[in-house]
C-alpha cells in the first residue's frame, strides 16, 4: 500500500514538472526570445537577380533584437549561386541555379524580415550597407517575399516612371544640336520619376548599338537639377541647364545616326560596376535623322516586378 502511494506521488511530481517545463517553454516562445533555436536554415529562391561586378550580395535577417548576416554570395552567368569572401572571391557553391541554402547561426529575438544588400568588394563593415535591394516581411516566421518596393529596400515601383528627351547642345548653340541629349524641353524637366530611398540614384546612358559602347551621361536624384557631371567633359563654353543631359562636342558624336539609344537606369549608390544596373526603367531609340530641338517620348521598360526573392526559414 505504501509503495502504491509512493508511485502515485512520483507520478504526480513528474506530471507537474513536465507541465512546468511546457509552460516555461511556451512563455519563452511567446516573447520571441526562444526563436533562436527554432530555425537553422534559410532557403532563397532568386528571381531576376543578376551577377554583380565589383560588388556582391549579402543577406540579412532582422529580428526585434539584432540584424544578422546570412552570408555573402554572387551568381555566375548561368545563375549558379556561390559564396564569396569579403573581397568578392568565389569560395564555394551553395545551391542550384537561382537558389541557395544558408545555415543560420544562433540569433536573438523573433525574426521579422529579410533584406538583401549590395556590398562593395573589400567590405570591412560588419553591418549592412545602405544599398538595400529587396526586402520582405516573414509570414509566421516562415516565408518572406522580398521585393524592390518594400520600405526597407528601394521603396517604390517604376511602372509609374515616364520621360522624354530632346536633341540639343545648350552649351554650344543650335549648329551642333544632334551632338547632345537633354531631359528638358528647353525650360521644364521632361522626366517624371519616383523618389528613391537612400542608397540608390538615377543614371542616364547613351547606348551605341553599332559598337556596344555604354556611355554614362551622369547620375542624379531629381530631374530638376544638373546631373553629376554637368554637361560632360566634351561640353561647350555656354551655361549648363539645371537638368540631366550631356553634350558630345569633342570628339563629336552624332546621336541621330540610327545607332543610339537613350536609357535611364536605377543604380546602387555607391556603385562599383561601370555598366548599367539591372533596373533599366526608361528607353528611347533615337531615330535616324531625328529632328533636333524636338521632344521624343521614352518607353517604360521597368522590370522591377520580376525581381524578387522567396526566403523560407526551416
Amino acid at each position: 500500500m505504501l509503495g502504491r502511494k509512493l508511485n502515485l506521488i512520483l507520478l504526480a511530481l513528474i506530471i507537474g514538472l513536465t507541465g512546468c517545463e511546457k509552460e516555461a517553454e511556451e512563455e519563452l516562445l511567446s516573447d520571441g526570445s526562444g526563436s533562436q533555436n527554432l530555425k537553422n536554415l534559410l532557403q532563397l529562391t532568386l528571381n531576376g537577380i543578376e551577377p554583380a561586378t565589383g560588388q556582391h550580395y549579402e543577406g540579412w535577417l532582422v529580428t526585434d533584437e539584432e540584424t544578422l548576416s546570412t552570408g555573402r554570395f554572387n551568381l555566375d552567368t548561368l545563375g549558379a549561386v556561390f559564396a564569396v569572401d569579403s573581397l568578392g572571391n568565389r569560395v564555394q557553391d551553395i545551391g542550384d541555379v537561382n537558389a541557395a541554402n544558408f545555415q543560420l547561426n544562433t540569433y536573438k529575438g523573433k525574426i521579422s524580415s529579410f533584406i538583401l544588400t549590395i556590398e562593395p568588394n573589400g567590405d570591412t563593415d560588419l553591418g549592412p550597407s545602405s544599398v538595400h535591394y529587396v526586402a520582405g516581411n516573414f509570414n509566421d516566421d516562415v516565408l518572406a517575399l522580398a521585393k524592390t518596393d518594400h520600405a526597407s529596400a528601394i521603396g517604390t515601383r517604376f511602372n509609374i516612371a515616364s520621360g522624354a528627351y530632346i536633341l540639343s547642345t545648350p552649351t554650344n548653340g543650335p549648329s551642333t544640336s544632334n551632338q547632345g541629349l537633354w531631359y528638358y524641353d528647353g525650360n521644364l524637366a521632361t522626366l517624371d520619376l519616383p523618389t528613391l530611398n537612400t542608397g540608390w540614384t538615377y543614371q542616364g546612358w547613351i547606348i551605341d548599338n553599332s559598337t556596344g559602347e555604354m556611355i554614362s551621361t551622369g547620375t542624379f536624384l531629381t530631374p530638376d537639377e544638373s546631373d553629376s557631371d554637368g554637361a560632360g567633359a566634351s561640353a561647350g563654353p555656354d551655361p549648363v541647364p539645371p537638368h540631366p543631359g550631356q553634350d558630345f562636342l569633342s570628339p563629336p558624336r552624332i546621336l541621330n545616326d540610327g545607332n543610339h539609344v537613350a536609357v535611364i537606369s536605377v543604380e546602387p549608390s555607391p556603385d562599383f560596376d561601370p555598366a548599367p544596373f539591372t533596373l533599366k526603367i526608361l528607353s528611347g531609340e533615337i531615330e535616324l535623322d531625328a529632328t533636333t530641338e524636338s521632344i521624343y517620348g521614352m518607353d517604360t521598360t521597368s522590370n522591377d516586378s520580376t525581381i524578387y526573392i522567396e526566403a523560407v526559414l526551416k
